[in-house]
């Protein structure tokens, strides 16, 4: 059975992890703007619902921001939601749900163990961001140039521990990734490669490194986020040991 109160702490992680350029507090909701780079960057987070308002009246102010900032709404939703009714009242507002998105999670010593390496050396892993990683990052995803910057406002707002990891093959680099810590969770993050580094091994040293870290850095459990119909990264974290826990969607309305 799905551990309810696991999904509600990690709505909260990744919420910590991916912070926004422009954020706000609603009655237990989390609604962020970041120029409409990123999902999680750019949704409210229904986390919680301390019952100060109707919810109604919460839509309503949660829409009303974004139409301040000249956005659409869109609801990052789990099967944790808050309130209950919130799904069935966004059906009758007019959204409907998009990109759905598996959390997986493993336990660290466990995917160090299923991604043992045979690359001769491990990832290099740094505690800043750095233009190395950032240049790579971005290079192998093909962003527009907003998004880059965007994005680099994200990385460079992470205010817990992190690890931007780095694997070189043949003396060049070929993947990164990052991690994330709190509350003895490991956050998997901006797993990158080049189209001809891969099955190369350098995602799977990448994890197996940042597993390692993690457990030095007291985090036993590892998360991620990957989208359903990417079925090529799924089987590299099956092979490490990842398992389903829940899904998301964002919901959105038209403008």
């Amino acid at each position: 059975m799905i551990d309810e109160k696991n999904i509600q702490i990690l709505e909260e992680l990744t919420a910590n992890a991916w912070r926004p350029e422009y954020s706000q507090i609603l009655d237990g909701w989390h609604i962020g703007y970041s120029r409409g780079i990123t999902g999680r960057g750019n949704s409210i987070f229904p986390i919680g619902d301390f019952g100060r308002y109707s919810l109604d009246e919460k839509l309503s102010l949660a829409e009303d921001f974004y139409k301040r900032l000249n956005h659409y709404p869109t609801f990052k939703i789990t099967r944790s939601s808050q309130p209950t009714e919130l799904e069935s009242e966004l059906v009758k507002r007019g959204y409907t749900p998009r990109d759905l998105t598996e959390v997986q999670i493993s336990n660290a010593d466990e995917t160090m163990d299923n991604t043992i390496s045979v690359l001769p050396c491990p990832a290099r892993i740094e505690p800043e961001l750095t233009d190395e990683w950032f240049n790579f990052y971005v290079e192998s995803s093909g962003y527009s140039d907003l998004s880059i910057e965007v994005r680099r406002g994200v990385l460079e707002r992470i205010s817990t521990v992190k690890g931007f990891a780095m694997v070189e093959i043949e003396a060049e680099l070929a993947a990164v990734g990052l991690g994330v810590i709190e509350r003895g969770w490991l956050g998997i993050y901006c797993m990158a490669t080049t189209t001809d580094q891969r099955r190369m091994g350098g995602g799977t040293q990448v994890l197996n490194s940042l597993a390692e870290w993690g457990l030095t850095q007291g985090a036993d459990k590892m998360y991620l986020q990957v989208e359903a119909d990417n079925d090529p990264a799924k089987r590299l974290y099956s092979r490490a040991g990842f398992e389903f826990l829940y899904n998301y969607q964002y919901w959105k309305k038209s403008k």
